[in-house]
């Protein structure tokens, strides 16, 4: 099992549930109200904070080292 969080631009709906039957562990950053408008940096924490793999497609936004 793979523990993922979809980023907010990806639908927890859609993609979460696909994912969810497959036996992932899914949290979706727009399921969930009190995760709205987190920033990048922040988004990124939560994930690492849940030992979760961050799935994005935000090209816009890049981290910088």
């Amino acid at each position: 099992m793979t523990r993922l969080l979809l980023d907010a631009h990806l639908s927890g709906r859609a993609i979460g549930r696909a994912l969810q039957d497959r036996g992932h562990d899914i949290r979706a950053l727009d399921a969930d109200k009190n995760l709205e408008g987190l920033r990048d940096e922040d988004v990124l924490n939560l994930a690492n904070s849940e030992d979760r793999v961050l799935i994005t497609a935000n090209v816009a936004d890049s981290f910088h080292s």
